[in-house]
């Protein structure tokens, strides 16, 4: 006889849903850096030093803003998918629970 599997579904929609809301705040803050970003052309500074910061580090900042803008999507991959295998679980949960009483 196979072990008994559960899972709290409810507690599982939520902590999805979570993701889902995480990534959306994490949006919105990209989106905010970027408009400010956007009104500094020269965020380092423009003397020796600034420029110099900026030669070595405004390609990085650049690529952590692309990273964190897959982050977001791939969160909401998540959740998505997440949901899915939750409405799958408990399909295949009611089928079987159906199918046992069938003679």
């Amino acid at each position: 006889m196979a072990d008994e599997t559960w899972i709290d579904t409810a507690a599982a929609r939520r902590h999805f849903k979570v993701t889902g809301e995480v990534a959306v705040r994490l949006e919105e803050a990209l989106k905010r850096v970027e408009a400010i970003r956007a009104t500094m052309p020269e965020p380092w500074g423009t003397d020796e030093y600034g420029k110099r910061f900026a030669m070595n580090n405004d390609g990085r900042a650049a690529k952590a803003l692309t990273d964190l803008h897959e982050l977001v999507g791939h969160l909401r991959k998540l959740m998505e998918d997440g949901i899915t295998q939750i409405d799958r679980f408990e399909a295949v949960d009611g089928d079987n629970a159906a199918a046992v009483g069938r003679p």
